[in-house]
């Protein structure tokens, strides 16, 4: 049986996604790993990433389905730009429905996930604290208290701190997240093939 990682991730409306391509493909000339243009590279925010072999994949799509009909679509509000590692994301206020919204899918998918996905066996060898509870409870570590919402533009090949005087309002990516998704990952955390997705409810 095949075990890939996948992502559990919510998915932009069609204007808010439209924003997000405009800003990562300006910030291409800076030289990046990826450029988001909802084909190859897919806007998001991460909810849950996990290891999943084909048997856990069918049942995941199942949980995913009915977890989505009991949530209403997310609105979420921009905190603040962030840029750490290279990677340049927006990050939104954790608001009660994101976090109850991962915990019910952290609570259906963490019983039929196949281990730890190769990034975080990686950081096991030498993750402390909350980091290292979350990664072997849930087999990922941006849970609780680690959970931050955010959505990554791109990530650079070397320092561009410089490119966080030129961007828009952080207002600009404040919207409406009513899909819920499954993706196959590709290398620095990105979404390359969509797997399914199904939608929130109308709140």
């Amino acid at each position: 049986m095949q075990s890939k990682p996948y992502d559990v991730v919510l998915l932009p409306s069609e204007d808010l996604a439209e924003k997000a391509l405009n800003l990562s493909e300006k910030l291409k000339t800076s030289g990046v790993h990826f450029t988001l243009d909802n084909r190859t590279f897919f806007p998001h925010i991460s909810l849950y990433m996990l290891q999943l072999n084909d048997e856990g994949l069918e049942k995941a799509k199942n949980l995913l389905r009915e977890v989505a009909s009991k949530n209403a679509t997310i609105k979420a509000v921009a905190q603040s730009y962030h840029y750490e590692n290279e990677y340049l994301d927006i990050e939104y206020i954790r608001s009660d429905e994101f976090v109850a919204l991962q915990e019910q899918i952290i609570d259906s998918l963490n019983p039929v996930r196949d281990g730890l996905r190769e990034r975080d066996k990686e950081r096991l060898a030498d993750a402390v604290g909350e980091t290292r509870s979350n990664i072997m409870k849930y087999g990922y570590r941006s849970v609780g208290n680690m959970f931050n919402p955010h959505m990554t533009f791109t990530r650079f090949k070397n320092n561009q701190t410089d490119v966080m005087k030129n961007l828009p309002s952080k207002e600009t990516f404040n919207g409406e997240y009513a899909l819920l998704g499954l993706f196959e990952m590709g290398d620095n955390g990105t979404c390359v093939k969509k797997i399914g997705a199904w939608e929130l409810q109308d709140s």
